[in-house]
């Protein structure tokens, strides 16, 4: 089972992903609800996945936390990117995310589970 870290600063949403992963018996590397916060618990924590929401709080984009983390611990990280902003309206956001690790909101704890088997499968 991957380690997986949470990013996401709606703490309704952030909980609920937490109670899934767990029920699925996932293991939680952290929980953060900022860039900032992320970056520090992926130097601390090693994740193998993160779950993370695109537009964050603290003016840092999911997008460029992932970027940050990678070149801090100096390997590729597998993402799923959340969020509920339509990835058509933002070209430039739509390019850089792979297939297969965007997951709207809402999304389904079925989804969710599928989407992180699908990442961890392809890595």
């Amino acid at each position: 089972m991957p380690h997986i870290l949470i990013v996401e600063d709606d703490a309704i949403v952030a909980a609920d992903l937490e109670i899934t992963l767990r029920n699925a018996g996932h293991t939680i590397a952290g929980i953060a609800r900022t860039g900032r916060e992320a970056i520090e618990l992926a130097k601390t924590n090693n994740p193998d996945l993160i779950l993370l929401d695109v537009m964050l709080a603290d003016q840092i984009s999911g997008m460029e936390v992932k970027f940050i983390i990678e070149s801090e611990l100096k390997k590729s990280i597998s993402c799923i990117f959340l969020t509920a902003v339509r990835l058509k309206n933002y070209p430039e956001l739509q390019a850089k995310i792979e297939d297969g690790a965007f997951l709207p909101k809402p999304y389904t704890s079925e989804a969710l589970l599928r989407s992180i088997e699908a990442v961890m499968a392809s890595t």
